[in-house]
Order: structure tokens, then C-alpha cells, then sequence
């Protein structure tokens, strides 16, 4: 990766790990099923009406990608940081997507899973063992719950994004906003209740209101689009990596903004499941290999 492109991924990790840090501060003015949606309408309204939605897109493909994604797995994440879960433990169990998604891809489209890889799994998984059983009996435990509910629903919507074929990235994000607004208002109505909305709306301070900027601009139109330029430009295995950057500093701010603290045995777990990422993660000699020569077929045509 050229410097440049190493500056961007390291730029969108350290915005994505704000976000859950930023999340965190402005549900505590607006309750979490109202502060998606009106995330989601800020980040798609500008757009809507000067980007066309992608041709080869159904949209019961799309509405399936916006309700596991933008509705089922946003509201998971912001339920667990209303509900006391700290975001750097939001933001490390997250990740554990990655395994979610493998398991699922190999039982419906039967994904080699290599030893490495199951390795990984095993590695992480006692990781978030561990930590459940540290937080098992704290108010932080259903919020650690919500989080891997959330990480599951964002596997399933990769497996949906593997039938997205060929289409533009930014254009997805904006219009997979399209379907989400009215099931995470009428989410709201029912577990927030009107009066908590109309009273939220009228006490929302500036902090509230930079939050929602920030998840919108920063989290959303920059991070997305700044992500799948790295991917069009290098290797997904020289990418990816990047992403394990996101807990590190989730869990370093949350330390030193929010104060937050951890116990020696949940801080140890977190370094287990992260071993267990990289041990996931971590491309294959050959992987690299079959890469570098794409990469360099591809510069040559």
C-alpha cells in the first residue's frame, strides 16, 4: 500500500473507533431507535435525489441489505452502548462478524474453511467467553448480548452483499438508507414512547446534535466511501487488517475520554479475541501470493 492509502485506512479506523465513543455520548440525550433514524434520514436524504438507485439491484435484495444491516444490526449497536456496555467492548465484539460471516458462508455456500482460520475461531471465541463470564451479573452483560446479536445480523447481511454484484458502493449505502426510517421510528414509538421523542428532540443539547453530525458525515459518507476506495486501489488482504485497528481505539478513548475501566481478566479476554482476528485474518502465503500476481496482471492490462 502506498503511504497515502496507509494514512486513509488508519484515518477510517480511528473515525470508526470515535464512532462508537460518539454513539455512546449522543444516545444519552436521544434515545438509541430515534438517533438511528435520524441518522439515517440525515445521511440519505441530501443524496436521494441525485443518485440513482443501482440498476441491477432488486429491491427486495435491497430492502433485505438495509433491515439486517441498517435497522437490525445499528439498532443492536446503539441498544448496547444505551445499555451500559462500554464502546470499546462494543467495538471488539463487533468484529466478531468476521466469524459469523465465515461459518455462515461455509453452511449456505459451503466456504472452504481453512485450520488457520478455524483456529482463529476457537481462539476468539474463548476470548468472548471469557468476557461474558467476566461481565455475567453486571448491568454491561445484556448490552454484551445485544453486541453479538448485532455482529450476527451483520454477517447476514453479508452474505446478502455477496449477491449485490458490481455495484457502486456509495450508491448502496445511500440507498439502503431508503428503507430503514420508518421501522426504526415506528421502533421508537413503541420501546421510547412519544413522549420520550417529543421531549428529546426539545432538550437536545449541541452535544446531541454534533453526535448525529458526526455518525452522518464522518462515520457514514466519509468512512464508507473512504473504505471502498482502499479496496478498489490494494488487496483485500492488505486492507482488511486495518479493521482490527477499530477496537484498539475505541477501547484507548473510551479509557481516557469516558473514563471507563476495565478488570484484568476482561482486558486480557479482549487481547485473546484479538489474537484470534489477526489469527483469522491474517492472509495465507499463497493468499498473498495468488494477490501479487493478480495485482500485477492487473497493472499491466
Amino acid at each position: 500500500m502506498q503511504l497515502r492509502d496507509v494514512f486513509i485506512a488508519t484515518l477510517v479506523a480511528l473515525v470508526w473507533g470515535s464512532n462508537f465513543l460518539v454513539a455512546k455520548v449522543g444516545t444519552e440525550e436521544i434515545p438509541p431507535f430515534l438517533f438511528l433514524c435520524l441518522r439515517t434520514l440525515g445521511a440519505t436524504l441530501p443524496f436521494i435525489f441525485f443518485i440513482p438507485k443501482p440498476k441491477n439491484l432488486s429491491w427486495s435484495l435491497l430492502s433485505g441489505i438495509a433491515l439486517s444491516l441498517n435497522v437490525g444490526k445499528m439498532s443492536f449497536v446503539f441498544w448496547s452502548l444505551y445499555l451500559g456496555l462500554s464502546p470499546g467492548i462494543a467495538s471488539l465484539a463487533l468484529q466478531t462478524q468476521v466469524l459469523f460471516t465465515m461459518i455462515l458462508a461455509r453452511i449456505l455456500f459451503k466456504n472452504h474453511i481453512s485450520l488457520k482460520q478455524i483456529s482463529g475461531i476457537i481462539v476468539a471465541i474463548i476470548g468472548m467467553a471469557i468476557i461474558g463470564f467476566d461481565m455475567h451479573g453486571n448491568t454491561s452483560f445484556s448490552g454484551f448480548i445485544c453486541i453479538l446479536c448485532a455482529a450476527f445480523l451483520w454477517a447476514v447481511a453479508n452474505m446478502l452483499f455477496t449477491k449485490a454484484k458490481d455495484v457502486d458502493t456509495f450508491s448502496l449505502v445511500i440507498w439502503t438508507g431508503v428503507v430503514p426510517p420508518i421501522p426504526l421510528f415506528l421502533l421508537s414509538l413503541t420501546f421510547e414512547g412519544w413522549d420520550v421523542i417529543v421531549n428529546s428532540l426539545e432538550s437536545v443539547t449541541w452535544i446531541g446534535i454534533t453526535s448525529l453530525v458526526f455518525t452522518i458525515v464522518a462515520a457514514t459518507w466519509v468512512g464508507v466511501t473512504c473504505w471502498a476506495l482502499l479496496f478498489r486501489r490494494n488487496e483485500a488482504s492488505l486492507v482488511a487488517p486495518y479493521a482490527l485497528l477499530i477496537p484498539v481505539v475505541a477501547i484507548t478513548m473510551s479509557m481516557l475520554i469516558l473514563g471507563d475501566s476495565y478488570s484484568p481478566l476482561t482486558l486480557m479476554a479482549c487481547g485473546v479475541v484479538f489474537l484470534g482476528l489477526v489469527i483469522n485474518q491474517w492472509p495465507s502465503k499463497k493468499t498473498r501470493k495468488n494477490e501479487k500476481k493478480h495485482h500485477i496482471s492487473k497493472k499491466a492490462a
